[in-house]
């Protein structure tokens, strides 16, 4: 199973999605009702996208974007998000998760592809997870799925 079908397997469609680092945008934006539901999170500069029918947004990562909060991110783009979906650059949602604990409040789904460099990174992201009742329900290579549990 490679991540693409990974991600039309655990993506229903409505979601609200914030990516972390853009591996698969534009599958994502496909596979959304909506493709203006997700935002991608990454360091490369580039404008919004409007390519093959999707039209999804790019913010690029910077300390200065990090320092103005994860509530900035919600008013710019108008999405209470509840998906988070961390395809690359792990280590950016890890400082943004020490910065802004919120930022799982309203999540219910955590798609992982788990290529972390440091072990500590992912091990952090695992604790927080845990202590904001979300639970592991599907582990696979690479592939993690985690759901907020009711």
């Amino acid at each position: 199973m490679t991540y693409e079908d990974f991600l039309i397997n655990n993506l229903k469609g409505d979601e609200k999605v914030l990516e972390i680092g853009r591996r698969s945008s534009y599958l994502i934006a496909k596979i959304l009702k909506e493709s203006s539901n997700l935002v991608s999170l990454e360091t490369d500069e580039e404008e919004n996208v409007n390519k093959e029918n999707v039209n999804f947004h790019i913010e690029k990562y910077s300390e200065l974007f990090i320092d103005n909060g994860y509530e900035c991110l919600i008013n710019k783009y108008g999405i209470n998000f509840d998906t988070i979906i961390i395809s690359n650059d792990a280590v950016i949602f890890a400082v943004f998760l020490y910065k802004y604990p919120e930022l799982l409040h309203n999540i219910n789904l955590v798609i992982i592809y788990n290529d972390f460099y440091d072990i500590y990174h992912y091990l952090y992201i695992k604790h927080n997870l845990i202590n904001n009742c979300f639970r592991r329900v599907i582990s696979y290579e690479l592939y993690e799925v985690w759901n907020r549990i009711n």
